[in-house]
């Protein structure tokens, strides 16, 4: 099932080394779903395993995330927590992309499960190690499943929570998809689930639940990318706002062009009207406009997911002082970039150099130009 385990150097577990780790001590700090959790994931057959109190604690994050998701459902949903039906034909635009996710979600936990691959199952529920190569779990007719992983943290929590909380038009899901994910997280981290379980009012145990149906890995719809085009609008608000020392508390004026793209039907459009109180509230804005045929204002900075969108950032920035800043910084990133292809450029750094320290150059060079890409995009939004 797994290699050696190691302590956090690499170096053989033993006695004589005093490197070895207590399970029981372990246990008594951080909980046995934690251990469990730092021992399962990123286990695979002939690979060794670095094992040390701070993965452990690490893992003790992911527990108490589950555990203040299910607070929050539990606590908000008490009086109708059983006996409750998804009222299927008024399902909002994240009701049906969490629906969509969570039977992908099924799939890739019941079939990584069935071929022993117990750290890839837990590991697309929590979304431990995002940089994990999803090309290692394939179907038999080598299809990949993307759009399984990081549920937990990400669709979940960080997504489909907050816009919950905005909606209420379904709160059903939110019972059905905690328990879904009860379940599929029950065999790695039984202790904590079996007691949210309970707290849920159920009369039987988790344990003995039936296991998720999961039908078979489904392309996704329309749905994802009129989400992940909410997602994007909002995201890029929250970036404009960080990248110019903005506040995500200040409110801004925002105008997204509403006119069809290649890749936008006028559905997709809609979408933007329908949550339009989703924007507003998760982005931070003083107003929105949908309009057709937008041109960018003058001082507003600009940027394109799917659709053009416009943030005045006017009344919150010395836009003078920030273009002189950016400049500044493109100019020092430009220099940098220099050294950096120079001396991936000599053959003797290349192959003489260790292998690691090689491709952490790379990686740098590779970051340092998609930084410049955004400086650069950044500036033309000041208007220069």
């Amino acid at each position: 099932l797994h290699g050696m385990v190691r302590d956090k150097q690499g170096k053989k577990m033993s006695k004589s080394l005093g490197n070895g780790i207590d399970p029981i001590e372990m246990i008594e700090k951080y909980g046995t779903d934690a251990l469990r959790l730092s021992m399962i994931i990123s286990s695979s057959p002939g690979n060794d395993i670095k094992m040390y109190e701070e993965k452990i604690e690490g893992y003790r994050n992911f527990v108490n995330k589950l555990w203040n998701i299910s607070r929050f459902i539990i606590t908000n949903q008490k009086s109708k927590i059983k006996n409750q039906e998804i009222d299927y034909d008024n399902l909002t635009l994240a009701d049906k992309w969490i629906l969509e996710h969570l039977e992908n979600l099924k799939y890739t936990v019941d079939i990584s499960l069935k071929n022993y691959d117990f750290s890839f199952a837990i590991d697309s529920v929590l979304c431990v190690d995002n940089k994990k190569e999803i090309s290692k779990f394939e179907k038999s007719d080598g299809k990949g499943c993307e759009g399984s992983r990081d549920f937990m943290w990400d669709k979940f929590a960080d997504w489909y929570l907050e816009v919950s909380k905005i909606q209420r038009k379904n709160d059903a899901i939110l019972i059905y998809v905690l328990e879904n994910l009860l379940k599929l997280c029950h065999p790695f981290i039984p202790f904590v689930t079996e007691q949210i379980w309970q707290e849920m009012g159920k009369e039987k145990l988790l344990m003995i639940e039936k296991w998720p149906e999961s039908k078979d890995y489904m392309e996704l719809t329309q749905v994802n990318v009129d989400f992940d085009m909410l997602q994007g609008i909002i995201s890029g608000i929250r970036s404009v706002k960080n990248e110019n020392k903005i506040s995500l508390k200040d409110k801004v004026d925002v105008i997204i062009n509403a006119e069809e793209r290649k890749d936008l039907t006028g559905e997709s459009i809609g979408e933007i009207e329908k949550n339009r109180n989703v924007i507003e509230k998760l982005a931070g804005l003083k107003s929105l406009k949908i309009e057709k045929g937008i041109k960018k204002p003058k001082g507003w900075i600009h940027f394109d997911y799917r659709v053009s969108v416009y943030v005045n950032v006017g009344d919150l920035i010395n836009t003078e002082k920030e273009i002189k800043r950016t400049k500044k910084e493109i100019d020092n990133l430009e220099k940098y970039i220099a050294q950096v292809k120079k001396k991936l450029g000599n053959d003797d750094f290349v192959e003489n150099a260790p292998r690691e320290i090689v491709e952490k150059e790379r990686e740098k060079y590779q970051e340092s130009i998609a930084k410049l890409e955004k400086l650069k995009k950044k500036l033309a939004s000041l208007g220069n």
